[in-house]
């Protein structure tokens, strides 16, 4: 349950904060007084019931009229679905490990290869290792002349429909 404007209104704002939260509230409180712009920090805000909501700050200084402005947002939802997208990445690394099997990305616009942790403990690879070439990726595929033209094909197949659409689209 949350507190009505005139409750809101009727204490000081850091009463509703979270006491864990007062020093990272404080500190963009800081920012904003020297005139700094304060987009997207989060804090906790107690509501009347006790139950706790996260709350997203965007907050402007009008240090002329010795005013703030600031605008909340409750983004519990979103915070819900962050926390649920890492518990499936832990769960999918996880099945990797358990697995021992990885996986590759490949980006055809970029030419970057992507490599699970999984994947570069398989082949012996440095876990912090962000890039790859393409021999060393194929070295990596016991039958890498079949792969790589098979990759080649796939390339040139979608170029060619590509093309073919456009070619279609002009007529």
């Amino acid at each position: 349950m949350l507190y009505s404007n005139k409750e809101l209104l009727s204490q000081p704002y850091q009463n509703f904060i979270h006491p864990d939260d007062h020093e990272i509230n404080e500190n963009e409180v800081f920012n904003l007084r020297q005139g700094r712009e304060t987009i997207g920090f989060i804090n906790r805000y107690i509501c009347k019931d006790g139950s706790i909501l996260p709350i997203e700050w965007v907050a402007t200084p009008y240090p002329e009229e010795n005013l703030m402005y600031a605008i909340g947002r409750d983004v519990t939802e979103r915070k819900k679905a962050g926390d649920a997208l890492k518990l499936n990445e832990k769960r999918y690394i996880d099945a990797q490990k358990i697995g021992h099997v990885g996986s590759w990305e490949y980006d055809l616009m970029t030419e970057d290869f992507w490599a699970s942790d999984e994947t570069k403990s398989i082949y012996g690879f440095d876990l912090e290792s962000k890039d790859f070439t393409t021999d060393e990726v194929e070295n990596c595929i016991p039958d890498r002349e079949r792969v790589h033209q098979a990759l080649v094909d796939l390339i040139e197949k979608g170029q060619m429909e590509a093309n073919n659409l456009l070619s279609s689209d002009s007529h």
